[in-house]
């Protein structure tokens, strides 16, 4: 009962990493806009029964993949972008870090780079990293540094340090008390990118998850299903709304509880609804 997994317990993102990696990708020059990856189903690396897709989804842009989630594509950006820029990437999003907050207690999850990987795997290759592009693999992150990041794509590039207190003052003296860092930094990335994923993830809602919309809000996210060592799949999401000028974003994690469309992503979509319009 005093384990507080919202900012504590760290698990794979699953597919919720995908706008970093289209973001990466798009910044580092690996991929434009109108760049297509042909997926027949699985990445030809490793064949139909190692780095799989969940359909054929043939031609596919980046944004479409990440409307369609498809993961060939991603696994094909880490063939083009190398690790150690995955980890500066994530870093700038807060992944892999401790979050400033003054909430005590919050986990620093894993984004692993090089280093990581000569140590624990010498003589590492490709075939290692690829999964990394679709948050499987080494990456663990909490659903605090979840928000946080999705938050930054939402409003363009800022990242925020999350708190509860928002103000505190001396019993005896009635003067202000300084509080932990509540400073923001801006993620190096083109605005033009940041809006590219934004439409991808708004294509999620409209598209793929339809039944995850808000009634008279437009709203972006991101479905996960994350894969563990636990059992069933976890089920993951993240959005924020409305798309044009975001006023609310949620990370949630439903632990062995499959598809992140069919369990997360209408918890976080609920409660979006209900602080947004004030009724479900």
């Amino acid at each position: 009962p005093m384990f507080n997994r919202s900012i504590q317990m760290v698990q794979a993102p699953g597919s919720t990493f995908k706008p970093l990696v289209a973001l990466m990708s798009l910044q580092e020059g690996a991929i434009t806009e109108h760049s297509k990856v042909t997926c027949n189903g699985y990445h030809p690396r490793g064949g139909p029964g190692v780095f799989r897709c969940l359909a054929k989804h043939g031609s596919i842009s980046v944004e479409e993949a990440l409307a369609k989630s498809c993961n060939t594509f991603f696994f094909e950006m880490m063939r083009h972008v190398d690790v150690q820029s995955l980890s500066n990437y994530a870093h700038q999003f807060g992944l892999g870090i401790k979050p400033p907050t003054d909430i005590p207690g919050a986990a620093t999850g894993t984004i692993p780079d090089s280093a990581y990987y000569d140590k624990r795997y010498p003589g590492w290759n490709l075939g290692q990293t690829m999964s990394l592009g679709v948050g499987q693999g080494e990456i663990q992150a909490s659903p605090l540094q979840l928000v946080r990041y999705i938050s930054a794509i939402g409003n363009g590039g800022t990242l925020v340090s999350p708190h509860i207190v928002r103000v505190a003052r001396d019993k005896v003296t009635g003067q202000h008390v300084d509080l932990e860092d509540r400073s923001t930094s801006q993620v190096n990335i083109n605005p033009r990118y940041f809006e590219l994923v934004k439409e991808g993830m708004k294509r999620v809602i409209n598209e793929t998850s339809y039944w995850l919309q808000i009634p008279g809000v437009e709203s972006a996210g991101k479905t996960g299903t994350a894969q563990n060592s636990r059992g069933e799949d976890d089920s993951v999401f993240v959005m924020f709304a409305p798309v044009d000028n975001p006023r609310i974003a949620i990370a949630a994690l439903v632990e062995n509880a499959g598809y992140g469309s069919t369990s997360a992503g209408p918890i976080a979509s609920l409660v979006a609804e209900l602080y947004l319009n004030g009724e479900i």
